[in-house]
């Protein structure tokens, strides 16, 4: 190689060097690497016409050389911190992931391998994290189901917001890991939601089943409880009305469709039913009361009649008392009855009055 030859290398090299300094190709900076090599080694070899020609050939190799490993270190460097700064937040947006995970374990055997962080490691910086922002569960907090999957949602979208935000800080390598891990959170978190889904189907078919009996048990307490109205002053009736409100309470809920309008039903039947055995009891308290009152007028009126019989033993002689006792006992019976308290007693008075006074007017004329 002459001395024109390596000078049109060194050329060579400074225009490699510019693109280097642009280019993101690992070709280029190959190229770039080999041809500093392969130009430092021939100028063990090749003799200029002069020292000052040397010497500026090797300076200007040197300068060039020197920008060029200057650039390389810069660039390393810049990526070194590149690198942290993807790492921080792909741990960052992974640990979100995990707060979002539909499981209480397994997380690291799902996930963890996919991006090849070790659990133990992982496990320190997580609850720092968590935290850091809060993500932990409330200590002594129950959640529903719904609820776990809700906030596990809600923090897996946080996540997927956070990694379309800051994705430009991340390594390509890093990028495609963190896509990974929230993809591989996205589908179990959706298959969680569909076992809820398909649970919540399954228990509302139960439920709608179960509804179905209680609406048709209901309904045929209704229509038994609407035959007690044909019969509402029997004791047996009183009594299976009742039984029917006692079986009421045990049937069960017949679903939001049809419990109002089923109790409202019931309610009215049983409402008419006692209000109706209400009213016949008053209907005969009344009629008993007046029955009563009728008693008390008779017995009054047969006790002046016994008042009257008695003095017509004044005169067992007079042919007019003849005809009133006579009498007496026409308007006795005209009076009636006068309750089982007081008719007999009342009777062998009246009678003890009439006999007394024939007896006596017998006796008088057979002296």
């Amino acid at each position: 190689m002459t001395d024109q030859e390596l000078n049109r290398r060194i050329s060579q090299l400074e225009m490699l060097v510019r693109r280097a300094e642009t280019s993101r190709d690992p070709e280029v900076i190959r190229e770039t690497s080999t041809l500093i090599k392969e130009v430092g080694s021939a100028f063990r070899g090749i003799r200029y016409p002069t020292a000052a020609e040397h010497n500026a050939a090797w300076d200007r190799f040197s300068s060039i050389s020197k920008a060029y490993h200057e650039e390389r270190e810069k660039r390393r460097e810049e990526w070194k911190r590149r690198a942290s700064v993807s790492e921080d937040l792909k741990g960052e947006i992974v640990r979100m992931a995990q707060a979002s995970w539909p499981h209480p374990d397994g997380f690291e055997d799902a996930v963890m391998m996919l991006i090849g962080i070790t659990p133990v490691i992982f496990a320190a910086k997580f609850a720092l994290h968590m935290l850091t922002f809060g993500l932990f569960p409330m200590i002594g907090a129950e959640l529903s189901r719904k609820d776990e999957l809700q906030r596990a949602s809600r923090n897996l979208r946080e996540a997927w917001a956070h990694f379309t935000e800051n994705k430009s800080g991340l390594t390509r390598e890093d990028k495609n890991e963190v896509f990974q891990v929230l993809n591989r959170v996205q589908g179990e978190v959706d298959k969680e939601w569909g076992k809820w889904k398909e649970e919540k189907q399954t228990e509302k078919e139960q439920n709608e089943r179960q509804y179905r009996r209680c609406q048709e048990r209901k309904q045929a307490l209704i229509e038994e409880a609407e035959t007690l109205l044909a019969d509402v002053s029997s004791a047996e009736s009183s009594s299976k009305a009742k039984s029917l409100q006692a079986e009421w309470k045990t049937v069960g809920y017949a679903g939001k469709d049809y419990e109002r309008d089923l109790v409202s039903r019931f309610r009215s039947v049983m409402d008419e039913f006692f209000e109706a055995r209400k009213h016949l009891f008053e209907q005969k308290r009344e009629q008993f009361q007046e029955r009563e009152r009728e008693f008390e007028r008779r017995r009054e009126e047969k006790e002046r009649l016994i008042e009257e019989a008695e003095e017509l033993a004044i005169d067992v002689t007079s042919r007019s008392n003849v005809e009133r006792a006579k009498q007496l006992q026409g308007e006795w019976k005209e009076v009636g009855y006068a309750g089982r308290d007081h008719e007999e007693t009342l009777w062998i008075r009246f009678r003890s009055a009439i006999d007394g006074f024939f007896q006596a007017r017998k006796a008088h004329y057979e002296r």
